[in-house]
């Protein structure tokens, strides 16, 4: 699949990225017995790995790091 992204809009789209996979991983300890059907802190990070690899492919955003 191929996505279309305004250079401007990179690092915006990472931002939010990097921001709900935090947030899902807050949530998931604080609430462990209420994420039935919720995207997975895991799920979340492999989107922004997928992201960010092909960003910096792309020679955009060179200083970013996988999350880990």
């Amino acid at each position: 699949m191929v996505i279309n992204i305004k250079d401007e809009q990179v690092l915006t789209l990472v931002t939010m990225l990097k921001t709900e996979q935090m947030s899902l991983k807050r949530y998931f300890i604080e609430y462990p017995n209420e994420t039935e059907g919720m995207i997975t802190p895991e799920e979340a990070k492999d989107v922004f790995n997928t992201i960010i690899e092909q960003v910096i492919e792309q020679g955009f955003l060179t200083g970013f790091n996988i999350a880990k």
